[in-house]
């Protein structure tokens, strides 16, 4: 079973289960949200029975509780999906695209000749795309820190927010190694200019 991974937090998993403390933790700690109060209720009573009477035969445990510190409730991928759509409907939508990311199948890779272009850049172009990326990552950090709060409030934002980060994420990981090697070829011309980049590449200003 990969992992799951919601706002770069990983969710704890016991014996194929999800920790529903650790979501409740993601979505806001809103004390009406906690999982023992979703787990009273009938409805979540009815869909345990019914996910463990269907796998009857190979002994499925739709949900664990354990005790202590480092203990809480674990559940199965179909009571984490009701959990979250519990919460609110945007959280829903957070954690359902959760696990559908996990399931995304691989495209197979076919050998190919990818066209390759030449271009110049001047020490002022090199500048503007390091602040560009640096300006980038700054506003993917005030984003994933809005998404709770946005999320404790059921706002329609909190998806469009979530959404926004996940791609931030995805362009910077893309972008960085590009930009590094545009800008290391500073190094011997300008070194003073490359180590001052260089820090802001790195988000160390």
């Amino acid at each position: 079973m990969s992992n799951l991974t919601i706002l770069n937090t990983s969710i704890r998993v016991l014996n194929d289960l999800y920790s529903l403390n650790d979501l409740h933790a993601i979505s806001g700690n809103n004390p009406k949200h906690r999982p023992n109060q979703f787990i009273r209720l009938e409805t979540t009573k009815d869909l345990i029975n019914e996910i463990e009477t269907e796998n009857l035969n190979a002994q499925i445990c739709a949900i664990k509780t354990l005790r202590g510190t480092t203990g809480g409730s674990y559940a199965c991928k179909e009571l984490v999906i009701a959990y979250a759509a519990w919460i609110s409907p945007a959280f829903h939508l957070v954690v359902l695209r959760a696990f559908l990311n996990q399931i995304e199948p691989q495209q197979p890779a076919f050998p190919s000749l990818e066209l390759t272009y030449s271009q110049s850049f001047s020490q002022t172009d090199i500048n503007h795309l390091v602040w560009l990326l640096f300006s980038h990552e700054k506003m993917r950090f005030l984003l994933e820190n809005l998404y709770k709060p946005l999320a404790l409030l059921d706002s329609p934002f909190a998806p469009k927010v979530y959404g926004c980060v996940t791609e931030y994420k995805r362009i910077y990981k893309t972008a960085k190694p590009l930009i590094k090697k545009l800008l290391d070829s500073l190094q011997r011309d300008n070194p003073e200019q490359w180590r001052h980049l260089t820090r802001y590449l790195n988000n160390e200003i």
